[in-house]
Formats: C-alpha cells, sequence, structure tokens
C-alpha cells in the first residue's frame, strides 16, 4: 500500500450518514465474494501471501493467492465463529438476508477483532437496505485489517453510490494497492478514471 504511516480514514461520520437510506444495489458490488474458498486456512502469519499478491505478475496467480487469503479469513480458529461465518455465507448465497444477519451478528459478537465477521455482516446488512450499518461494519474491517481489500472495494461502491466519485475512486485505489488484478475494484475504477493500464481488465 503506498506510504508507511497510518492511511487517512475513508469513512467519515457525515460520509456514514449520507450512505444511510439509500436503495442497496447488491449487484453494483460485482465479485464481492459470497461461497467460502475451498482452501482451509491455517493460523499463519498473511504477510507472505500479500507480498506475493502485491507482486503477481498475472490476474490467474493473483486470483489464486486472493482465493488462499479469504480462505484463512473465512476460516477463523474459533469453530463457533467459524461455523457462524459459514451459516452467515450461506445464507447470503441463498438470498436470505435476514437469515444471513442473524449468523453474522452472533459471528461479530463473539469475535468482535475479527474484520472479516464484520465485513460478511456488512454484506448482509447492504443486503437488506441498511446501508449506513453496513458502512458502520466496512469501517471497522478496513480498521482491523487495512488490507482487506473486499471490504475496500465495497467502500468504494457504497461512496459510489452515494456520488461521491472522489472517495470511491481513493478507495478502489487502496484496493488495488493490495490486489492489483481485484476486478471489481479495477472494472468500477475504470468507470470513473480510466484502466491503469496493466491490463488486468
Amino acid at each position: 500500500m503506498r506510504g508507511s504511516g497510518k492511511a487517512e480514514p475513508l469513512l467519515t461520520p457525515a460520509g456514514v450518514r449520507h450512505i444511510g437510506g439509500m436503495k442497496p444495489l447488491l449487484a453494483l458490488a460485482v465479485a464481492l465474494p459470497l461461497a467460502l474458498a475451498a482452501v482451509r486456512g491455517e493460523a499463519a502469519s498473511l504477510d507472505p501471501l500479500f507480498d506475493s499478491l502485491i507482486n503477481a505478475e498475472d490476474r490467474e496467480t493473483a486470483r489464486t493467492i486472493a482465493e488462499r487469503v479469504r480462505a484463512i479469513w473465512d476460516r477463523p480458529d474459533d469453530p463457533q465463529v467459524r461455523r457462524a461465518l459459514q451459516d452467515g455465507v450461506t445464507a447470503l448465497e441463498a438470498q436470505e438476508p435476514e437469515a444471513a444477519l442473524d449468523y453474522l451478528e452472533t459471528a461479530v459478537e463473539h469475535a468482535p477483532d475479527d474484520a472479516q465477521a464484520h465485513f460478511r455482516r456488512a454484506q448482509a446488512r447492504f443486503a437488506t437496505e441498511d446501508s449506513y450499518g453496513a458502512m458502520e461494519d466496512l469501517a471497522t474491517a478496513v480498521e482491523l485489517e487495512p488490507r482487506h481489500f473486499d471490504a475496500l472495494t465495497m467502500v468504494g461502491t457504497l461512496y459510489l453510490m452515494q456520488g461521491n466519485e472522489t472517495r470511491a475512486i481513493e478507495a478502489f485505489e487502496r484496493a488495488l494497492d493490495v490486489h492489483p488484478y481485484h476486478r471489481s475494484a479495477r472494472a468500477q475504477r475504470a468507470t470513473l478514471q480510466g484502466p491503469r493500464g496493466d491490463g488486468s481488465l
């Protein structure tokens, strides 16, 4: 990611307030993964994976690495939290966001410091037309894991819905700093500002 200091917060209280009440268009969050990745994550450092992701030479390599990261995110050590995340994702895939929200509330309650639990709950809140709540969860997810490329991409999508293109581009850029081939971030950023020029689209 650019710079060595702490990144300026993408989500301000005013920005979150202005999102509230907007009709969610979940389809805009293209490629925000709902399926659990097949690979089982272990309690190991993600740093080597992120280093490999940032330096991936092609889209397929980046996709494989990103799925490994998501697999670890979706499989926390705590079995109760892991089951709640799995059930929540299954409910989202079945287009049952209210049920998903129940499961993901449990995940956040038992693991308030888990960025993925907040990200998944943000997806459920967005799907239940609670865009304000989704933004709050995304803010927490990014604070807990500044490299969370899916959360950053969803932040950009919501800012784009708000009409705040400057903030949207910033969020997409931060996602792409971590995952240069993120399909949704690249597609939405290119719509606003043109392609980066590395052939990933």
